[in-house]
């Protein structure tokens, strides 16, 4: 279970896009900061906009690049996750039943998140790549797999709760609640839990306390309520009742 995020006290104003409409399969463009001195670079510029717009065999092709680069090794680190997650996204979005690429780049993914075994030495990057496997067996059409995928997504949900940069890891946090929720391009008939992707409810309590607009509120209210409904029992009930 994840522990009940230590930023949920400050209620800060976060902008952002409403509940299905952020639930896409990008994640948000990294921080500011984060690889500030690749960044700076044209290329690596440009492969973040290609990124951010869901242009991943592109974005994909510049990363390839930028490889050899002579980078720090923070640096290094981030253009590797790069480059392994835009593989599997590109890859993906293709009718290439060959998996050999999917493969490479979900061993990448898992050598990035290996490499880092102290939980006071994982970073970023770490998080971001195990994101990025939960995505990658859970949204990919031919994959839904949750018992593969939520290992994944309750690690990076546990690392933004410890996080100190509060209003992004209260978007980060909500982000993947919002991808578990439901997969991209889903049946018309489907409903929560529909491929056995139920979060545990103090997953759910601590993104309705970090939640700031309505509509996130109101979704998450749903998602508890079925949560309960499913679960049963009198202290379901009891909570039910009171309106929690």
């Amino acid at each position: 279970m994840s522990k009940l995020p230590f930023f949920l006290v400050p209620v800060i104003a976060l902008a952002g896009a409403a509940w299905l409409g952020a639930a896409g399969d990008a994640p948000s463009r990294h921080d500011p900061g984060v690889t500030a001195a690749v960044t700076g670079d044209d290329a690596a510029d440009r492969a973040e906009a290609l990124y951010v717009e869901g242009s991943y065999a592109l974005a994909h092709s510049i990363y390839d690049g930028l490889r050899n680069a002579d980078l720090a090794e923070a640096e290094r680190r981030w253009i590797e996750f790069r480059w392994a997650d835009t593989l599997w996204r590109a890859q993906s979005a293709t009718a290439n039943p060959d998996s050999s690429k999917l493969d490479e780049s979900r061993r990448a993914l898992e050598a990035l998140a290996d490499a880092i075994g102290r939980p006071e030495d994982r970073d970023r990057v770490w998080a971001e790549s195990r994101e990025s496997l939960g995505d990658y067996w859970w949204s990919r059409r031919r994959s839904r797999n949750w018992g593969q995928a939520w290992p994944h997504y309750q690690a990076a949900l546990d690392f933004w709760a410890g996080s100190r940069e509060i209003d992004v890891a209260r978007e980060r946090y909500l982000q993947i609640v919002r991808k578990a929720d439901r997969p991209p391009e889903v049946e018309p008939y489907y409903v929560y839990g529909g491929y056995g992707n139920r979060l545990p409810i103090e997953v759910l309590d601590s993104a309705l306390e970090i939640a700031v607009r309505p509509d996130d509120r109101a979704h998450l209210h749903y998602l508890i309520a079925m949560t309960l409904a499913s679960t049963g029992g009198e202290p379901a009930a009891r909570r039910t009742r009171a309106g929690w």
